[in-house]
């Protein structure tokens, strides 16, 4: 059985990630049509902090946008 995202991540976290990134990226990445390595990264940081992102974390999501 495979697991969903929900599974893995808080609301809050999930959140935090799209608003670091972007509805559509996330989706996008989501739904494996595109993969975004600003969502992976905010996915991870946004876990590791329990939904939290640093103004210095936003900036290294910006950074890794398409």
């Amino acid at each position: 059985m495979s697991r969903t995202i929900m599974d893995k991540f808080t609301e809050q976290q999930i959140v935090a990630a799209v608003r670091a990134t972007s509805a559509m990226c996330f989706f996008n990445h989501i739904m494996d049509i595109e993969y975004c390595d600003a969502v992976v990264c905010a996915m991870q940081i946004s876990h590791d902090q329990n939904g939290q992102l640093t103004d210095n974390d936003l900036q290294l999501i910006n950074d890794l946008m398409p």
